[in-house]
């Protein structure tokens, strides 16, 4: 890869996780404060909390682009059934 391709995609990615951000702090300071009575929360509060649930809740798993199936056992099912269906014609 060359390097402006990566530039290119870091910039991309930062202004992903901008845009992300901003929503979740907009939908949070939409809903939060009316139904719970919690202050509202700045762009970096909203960020932390993105990244504090991405810890927490997994969404930092790296998914392989390249394989068939994301779980093995899946893929053995999913092979299974083709093996048995092909028998029954």
């Amino acid at each position: 890869m060359e390097l402006g391709a990566v530039l290119i995609g870091m910039v991309v990615a930062i202004v992903a996780l901008l845009i992300f951000t901003f929503i979740f702090q907009w939908i949070w300071n939409a809903v939060i404060p009316d139904v719970f009575g919690i202050k509202q929360i700045t762009i970096w509060q909203a960020l932390g909390i993105l990244i504090l649930a991405s810890i927490l809740f997994g969404g930092h798993r790296v998914v392989n682009l390249y394989s068939v199936s994301p779980h093995p056992i899946a893929a053995a099912a999913v092979l299974k059934h083709v093996q048995d269906v092909d028998h029954k014609q």
